[in-house]
């Protein structure tokens, strides 16, 4: 089932749906939670794999959300990008991102 939201004007009456998909921030968060279940060792940078595995789906639209999601995230410095032995490069979560998505868990229990 994927999840959507509605956005609605007013003046109008006109509705558009929008995925949440496709909100960098949303798939931020959500890389976060996934982030934090694996804190050590973390997460293959591929954007094609971390797109299936997050929004099963691998389309372009979708890579470059998850490009943007990662843009945010180590701004923030809340992932790092460490190189492993073999060369890759693996996503993994910092202590801010842990206290983040601690206090989005919290602000989102809060809501009504």
């Amino acid at each position: 089932m994927m999840t959507k939201r509605i956005i609605i004007n007013r003046m109008t009456d006109w509705y558009q749906l929008t995925s949440v998909n496709s909100d960098p921030f949303y798939v931020a968060m959500t890389m976060l939670e996934k982030l934090a279940s694996r804190p050590k060792r973390g997460v293959k940078y591929n954007r094609r794999n971390i797109s299936k595995k997050l929004m099963e789906q691998t389309n372009e639209e979708v890579i470059r959300t998850v490009d943007k999601a990662v843009t945010l995230l180590l701004s923030r410095e809340l992932v790092q990008l460490c190189p492993s032995i073999s060369g890759e490069k693996t996503l993994t979560i910092t202590e801010a991102g842990n206290n983040a998505l601690k206090q989005f868990k919290e602000e989102l229990a809060n809501v009504d």
